[in-house]
C-alpha cells in the first residue's frame, strides 16, 4: 500500500486563499502598517489583521513581523519556526 503525500499543490493552496486576503496583504506591504492599510481598504483595523492572520494560517507561514511601529514584510517562513528559513536553490 502506497502512502499519500502530505505536500499540498499550489492549486490546492489557492482554494484556501480569498481575494480580500490578497488585497489586504498587498496593502499592508505597501503601507507598512495594518492601521494605514485598513484606512486605504475601508476596513476596520481588526478586520485587516484578521484577514492577514487567516492568510498566514491557510499558507502555514508568517508573512509580517508585527511591532508597535508597524508591520514589516517578512520573508515567508513556516509559522512554527522562530527563525527565517533560507529558500532552497537547485
Amino acid at each position: 500500500m502506497r502512502m499519500k503525500t502530505l505536500i499540498e499543490t499550489p492549486a490546492r493552496l489557492l482554494t484556501k486563499v480569498r481575494f480580500r486576503q490578497i488585497r489586504c496583504f498587498v496593502e499592508v506591504s505597501r503601507q507598512g502598517s495594518f492601521m494605514a492599510a485598513s484606512g486605504v481598504l475601508g476596513l476596520p483595523q481588526p478586520a485587516a489583521s484578521r484577514s492577514i492572520r487567516e492568510l498566514e494560517t491557510a499558507l502555514d507561514v508568517t508573512l509580517f513581523d508585527r511591532s508597535q511601529r508597524g508591520a514589516v514584510h517578512d520573508r515567508a517562513r513556516p509559522a512554527s519556526s522562530s527563525t527565517p528559513q533560507r529558500p532552497h536553490c537547485c
